[in-house]
């Protein structure tokens, strides 16, 4: 026969392993929810990286494409300055010969 203090003894192990396998049950809960929640950002945020750097891709070849048209127009207004100062060079050259012409 089992004495009433055992039982005691035995039912406050049982109580006791109750509360604590709730207390972890609780918490797998609790872990699988901040998992979830984790998760969820994660791919959010990770989504948004990734299309954040489409955009920044998109951007830089925009410039690489602005840069080399700058650069060519750059290469155009220093020809066109070039011509410029040669039919001024002309300019000056056959205004100065009509001059002479004149006063010859």
């Amino acid at each position: 026969p089992i004495s009433k203090t055992s039982e005691d003894g035995l039912g406050k192990v049982r109580d006791l392993i109750k509360t604590m396998i709730g207390k972890m049950e609780k918490a797998s809960t609790e872990d699988a929810s901040t998992k979830s929640f984790c998760d969820e950002h994660v791919t959010k945020h990770t989504t948004d990286r990734d299309a954040f750097k489409a955009k920044v891709e998109i951007f830089s070849s925009e410039i690489d494409s602005k840069n080399a048209t700058l650069r060519q127009t750059e290469k155009e207004v220093a020809e066109l300055y070039q011509d410029v100062s040669e039919l001024t060079e002309e300019l000056d050259e056959a205004t100065k010969l009509r001059s002479e012409e004149k006063t010859a």
